[in-house]
Order: C-alpha cells, then sequence, then structure tokens
C-alpha cells in the first residue's frame, strides 16, 4: 500500500498544474468512463478505483463503484482530462491520464498484475 501512495502523491504532483487539464467547451456536456478491472488470468479483482481532476481550480476526487460479479465501473465526468487510480490488496497498482470528450465513451480495462513483493514469504530461522 506504501508503493500505491507513493504513485499517488507523484502523480498527483506531476498533474497538479491547471494548465495541463483540458478546459470543457460546454459545461453541461459529458462524457462517460468505463471499463473492467480484472487479474492478469481474467479474474474479476474488487478494487478501489478513484478519479481525480484539478481543471481550472475546481478540484474533484470521485471514488467509482465496481460491480462486484463482472468487474465493470462507470461513471459520468465533464469533458478535460483526469487521473484514474486503481489499486487491490495484492496487486501492483495502476495510475495513468485519461482524456474525456463529450458525449463519448472512454473504455479502460485493466488487468492488475500480483504485486511480488506482497507475496514474498521470509523464512524465520
Amino acid at each position: 500500500m506504501n508503493r500505491f501512495i507513493a504513485l499517488l502523491i507523484a502523480t498527483t504532483l506531476l498533474f497538479a498544474g491547471p494548465a495541463v487539464f483540458a478546459q470543457t467547451m460546454n459545461s453541461n456536456s459529458t462524457g462517460i468512463l468505463q471499463g473492467t478491472v480484472l487479474d492478469s488470468s481474467g479474474v474479476v479483482i474488487q478494487s478501489f478505483i478513484l478519479i481525480h481532476s484539478d481543471r481550472a481550480g475546481n478540484p474533484i476526487s470521485k471514488e467509482v463503484t465496481q460491480k462486484r460479479q463482472t468487474g465493470e465501473f462507470k461513471i459520468q465526468l465533464k469533458p478535460g482530462l483526469y487521473d484514474l487510480f486503481i489499486c487491490s490488496p495484492g496487486y501492483v497498482p495502476i495510475a495513468e491520464l485519461v482524456e474525456i470528450r463529450s458525449g463519448m465513451k472512454t473504455e479502460r480495462n485493466v488487468k492488475l498484475q500480483l504485486d511480488k513483493e506482497y507475496y514474498t514469504i521470509t523464512s524465520i530461522d
């Protein structure tokens, strides 16, 4: 989890400048971010999904709900650039920049990899 916190802080600092984020052309329009979260073998992983943005000085953070059986998530957002964070215990977290366009669906199907450090077994002599 410490790796996720470090990744979250580094990514937030990298993309925190308002100039980095796209301005919306029509504040009433929206787009959709949707996808699934699976492991490398295709098994559904229940995970923590966070969307973050700091467009035009209006910071937002939203936790996204995920369907338990399918691993699908879906959220409606204003057009612009967003940081997408996905993590689950025992897996390497991901952080990526996604662009949401008005009237369009943006799909992010994520396959998380096992975190080998999380599962390291040490013998005690």
